[in-house]
């Protein structure tokens, strides 16, 4: 295995080790960082230095991978949740209701306020 290091000021990990997976192939064994420096590991074999330059020059941190982009996404669907319902359960509206749901409300309840205290909210 050989290590080759390139200077990068940001980088978005997932994204260029998607990038070094499609352009390298089987020659492409994995990526590191150490401070500003990326350093690509490839097989021995691998000679086209001039590759792995262009590949990291090219890199936009800003991208997202499909990963990331559907992190994002969900991220935003919770928050989105979270503003719609910020009341908390009310137990009195169960106490018309059979035992079992009343049970259910009443844990329902208790995961809420648990959620809310982690989250450090009222």
């Amino acid at each position: 295995m050989q290590s080759i290091s390139a200077g990068i000021k940001r980088v978005n990990l997932d994204v260029l080790d998607a990038h070094f997976r499609q352009a390298l192939d089987v020659a492409f064994i994995g990526i590191s960082t150490v401070g500003e420096q990326v350093v690509i590991h490839v097989e021995d074999s691998f000679d086209n230095v001039e590759e792995i330059q262009r590949i990291v020059q090219e890199h936009d941190a800003s991208e997202l991978s499909p990963r990331q982009h559907t992190r994002q996404q969900r991220q935003a669907a919770i928050q989105v949740a979270r503003q719609q319902e910020e009341d908390v359960l009310v137990l009195t509206d169960f106490s018309d209701v059979d035992p079992l749901v009343r049970l259910l409300a009443r844990k329902v309840r208790w995961l809420e306020l648990e959620l809310r205290d982690l989250r450090g909210l009222e």
